[in-house]
C-alpha cells in the first residue's frame, strides 16, 4: 500500500491585511474594555457620585442647580491640576521635537488646548 501524502498550503497575510486585521483586533478590545467599564461604574453607583455630592439624591428628578454647583466644585481641582501638568507636557513635546519626533509640537499644543478648554468650560459654568 502506497502512502499518501496530503499537502495544505498556508496562508500567509501581507502586511496591510496583517495590519488591517490586528487594528480590527485592537478595536475590537478597546470596546470591551469600555463596555466593561461602563458596566463596572453602572453596577458600583459610581454614576450617581456627582449627583450625590450636589445632594440631589438619586431618582428625584431634574434639579439642574445643584449640579452645576457639583459642576463647579470639580472644575477648580481640575484647572489646579491642568496648570500644574501644562508646562511640564509642553517642556516634554518640546524636547521630543528638538531630538527629532514629529509628534513633539502637538503634544505640547494639545497640553496648551487642553488648558484653554478646562478654563473656558469654567467660564461658561460659571
Amino acid at each position: 500500500m502506497a502512502a499518501t501524502v496530503i499537502q495544505i498550503e498556508s496562508v500567509q497575510l501581507d502586511s496591510a491585511a496583517r495590519s488591517k486585521t490586528t487594528n480590527m483586533l485592537y478595536s475590537a478590545a478597546a470596546a470591551a474594555l469600555f463596555a466593561g467599564v461602563v458596566w463596572l461604574a453602572m453596577t458600583t453607583g459610581a454614576v450617581n457620585m456627582i449627583a450625590r455630592a450636589a445632594g440631589n439624591p438619586t431618582g428625584t428628578g431634574g434639579e439642574f442647580a445643584n449640579i452645576i454647583k457639583a459642576v463647579k466644585s470639580l472644575l477648580t481641582p481640575l484647572l489646579l491640576v491642568m496648570l500644574a501638568a501644562t508646562p511640564l507636557a509642553v517642556i516634554a513635546g518640546l524636547g521630543m521635537s528638538q531630538m527629532g519626533n514629529r509628534k513633539g509640537f502637538a503634544i505640547a499644543g494639545g497640553a496648551v488646548v487642553a488648558l484653554v478648554i478646562a478654563g473656558s468650560a469654567s467660564a461658561i459654568v460659571a
